[in-house]
């Protein structure tokens, strides 16, 4: 590729425009791609899995539809969620029905490509491998979850009726 060729094409990529749905766990704050998000609801009754492991909260009804829920928090190495009924969860759009607890569900925020910066090093590498990319706000850093990596180790899949 040439030199003005892959200039351009630098360009293009750093002036996309990219939407999040920004989410709050422990004191933290974290992006979800707006394609990713289902659906948004409140947990009203869990049915506990025994011997799953500790991010897996367990099953709830969700409109009708079975799924697992598990914890961000759990995920992250944070502080477990002191409740789970009436705590907030994210219905994800993935193969294999999903949703992570949350702490709570913000704005959707538009971000320009030329914002996206390197991981911070300090954040670690079990952290680092949970997360896509990185944004610089006015303030912060938002750091956008990768949802593929968050579910990795669980290999959901669709059950078959």
């Amino acid at each position: 590729m040439s030199a003005g060729l892959a200039n351009e094409s630098s360009r293009h990529a750093a002036s996309r425009s990219h939407e999040f749905v920004t989410i709050s766990c422990a004191d933290e704050t974290f992006g979800l791609p707006v394609r990713a998000i289902r659906t948004v609801f409140r947990i009203e009754r869990v049915t506990r899995v025994p011997r799953a492991p500790a991010e897996f909260v367990g099953l709830v009804n969700a409109r009708g539809t079975i799924v697992p829920i598990f914890s961000l928090r759990r995920r992250l190495g944070l502080e477990p969620e002191r409740a789970v009924v009436g705590a907030l969860a994210i219905g994800l759009d993935r193969p294999g029905e999903a949703a992570l607890l949350v702490d709570g569900v913000g704005d959707v925020v538009t971000l320009q490509g030329d914002l996206r910066v390197e991981t911070p090093p300090h954040i670690g590498m079990a952290r680092a491998g949970l997360i896509s990319a990185v944004y610089r706000l006015d303030d912060r850093l938002l750091s956008i979850l990768d949802i593929d990596a968050l579910f990795r180790p669980y290999a959901l899949s669709p059950v078959a009726a």
